[in-house]
């Protein structure tokens, strides 16, 4: 089992890094402004597969394999029907706020048809793969998709230097067409009705009540300052944004991953000896503060250096914007591995909190900065205050719940 879980985990990790070591040839072939589309396109796309699966797919692993086959039709013309929804919608409002610039609204909503079909019949095959420990097929599938995307980036960057949607939306395809392969999977014998469809949404409504709005609100919550840009500023702007944000989230994303893992195995123990982890935690944020500093104190100097030379000159004022959120986002990583602490004590309810908090935060912001018509500065400095805050308020809150629980 752990042999399997770890190739899990290491496709996971390999399919994260492609497109990192592929970026400073993609930010060559494409400009500021194609990023910036790309990233939003991407951003739309993951909040409209929440609303069309509606989270049906995380009752897959709850299936009794007598039915398995039954319920992934359902919920794939779930998907289907909310998809044509969703892309309707999103036509009608960009033929009112075309935020894709050269892109008509009419190919947008086309695109996004096809990408919020195809990602959210990913969800239902990838939860297939796991309930059947299919491991090896869903990782490898997972790099794959990426090595397509790299691939096809770099043949459309060099004969248009434009459209690099059209290559997720191609790779995507190829992912769905690829994993139902490999996972052998036929429907010829599955039969779809409207009587089953209602079974299935009744049986299971609980996933779309419940974990829906908690999906979404982190969707929006991490992806606030990217839709924000996208409203208030020029599509240059967000590409400059988006490459930032891309650069900056890696080290947490590996680092914090690292030593979150490493507070899980030292709460864990210690809850089970002492019933609480008092003592993992105090040594985990100042673990986390003491490797911290020099990580973002070198990235804070040297960034303008590592933007210039791998991703080219165009991009220097991602190299400021940079520099203006790197503080925050230490703060973010010395506080990583709390959300493991919120589980321990059963107060998962807290991060939904804290979410929504943020999230309405940044919109009072984006409000302000609209009314005030401030630049981007404005809102990367206030996005940066509001993270650090959030930030210190969730360490502070992990001491509290200790000192409430203790035994």
């Amino acid at each position: 089992m752990y042999k399997k879980l770890w190739v899990l985990f290491s496709g996971t990790m390999l399919a994260q890094l492609i497109p990192l070591f592929t970026l400073p040839i993609i930010t060559r072939l494409f400009g500021p402004e194609e990023i910036g589309i790309y990233s939003l396109y991407l951003t739309v796309v993951s909040i409209g597969v929440i609303f069309t699966t509606m989270r049906f797919e995380m009752a897959i692993p709850l299936v009794s394999h007598k039915k398995i086959k039954q319920v992934l039709i359902n919920i794939i013309y779930i998907n289907f029907i909310a998809a044509s929804l969703f892309a309707f919608f999103l036509t009608i409002f960009l033929n009112n706020i075309n935020l894709f610039s050269h892109y008509n609204p009419y190919s947008i909503g086309i695109l996004a048809f096809i990408s919020v079909n195809s990602v959210g019949i990913y969800q239902v095959f990838y939860q297939y793969g796991i309930k059947n420990t299919e491991f090896k097929v869903v990782s490898t599938n997972k790099v794959t998709n990426q090595i397509n995307i790299a691939i096809l980036s770099l043949i459309i960057g060099y004969f248009l230097n434009s459209y690099l949607i059209w290559a997720v939306v191609i790779a995507q395809i190829l992912c769905i067409i690829t994993l139902k392969f490999r996972l052998k999977l036929d429907f010829a014998d599955t039969v779809f009705s409207f009587k089953q469809l209602k079974e299935t949404i009744l049986e299971y409504r609980k996933f779309p009540l419940l974990q829906l709005p908690i999906q979404l609100l982190s969707t929006l919550s991490s992806n606030s300052m990217l839709l924000a840009t996208s409203f208030l500023f020029t599509s240059q702007e967000l590409g400059f944004y988006s490459l930032t944000e891309r650069i900056l989230r890696s080290p947490i994303s590996i680092l914090g991953s690292g030593s979150a893992d490493l507070f899980k195995n030292m709460a864990t123990k210690e809850m089970e000896d002492k019933g609480n982890c008092a003592k993992s935690y105090k040594k985990i944020l100042v673990f986390n503060f003491i490797t911290g500093i020099p990580i973002f104190v070198v990235l804070y100097f040297i960034i303008e250096l590592v933007i210039y030379y791998f991703f080219g000159e165009i991009w220097m004022e991602s190299a400021r914007y940079s520099k203006i959120l790197i503080p925050s986002l230490f703060a973010m990583y010395i506080v990583y591995p709390v959300n493991y602490l919120f589980i321990l004590y059963d107060y998962q309810n807290i991060e939904f909190y804290i979410q929504a908090v943020q999230l309405l935060a940044i919109v009072l912001a984006v409000l302000w900065i609209f009314n005030k018509n401030l630049n981007i500065t404005d809102l990367l400095i206030i996005y940066a205050v509001i993270s650090t805050v959030i930030s210190i308020l969730t360490g502070i809150l992990g001491f509290l719940i200790i000192k409430l629980n203790k035994r």
